[in-house]
């Protein structure tokens, strides 16, 4: 989606910074082998969170430069939110 250095820090960021955070910060309180090991699935916890935060927002970004068409509230029945874009061809 052309947005690979985004994808690369929060990886970096999960996969080293918060584990050296993890045993520098957590671990010397809590010595023990299952301590160590629950910062694994912590830190991919968190790269996937920051990647469906990131994916949401980049998605965001293209619908709404790709995409012009509005539709407005009817007043004689239900419809979209102002501003809500469409998928397809503008006319």
């Amino acid at each position: 989606m052309g947005y690979s250095l985004l994808s690369t820090i929060y990886c970096l960021f999960g996969a080293c910074v918060f584990r050296i955070f993890w045993v520098k910060c957590i671990f010397p309180n809590y010595k023990s082998m299952e301590c160590l090991l629950i910062s694994y699935p912590v830190s991919w916890s968190i790269v996937t969170l920051m990647a469906f935060v990131s994916f949401w927002w980049i998605y965001r970004k293209i619908v709404r430069t790709k995409c012009f068409r509005h539709v407005e509230w009817n007043k004689n029945g239900p419809g979209f939110f102002r501003g809500f874009r469409f998928w397809g061809n503008v006319k």
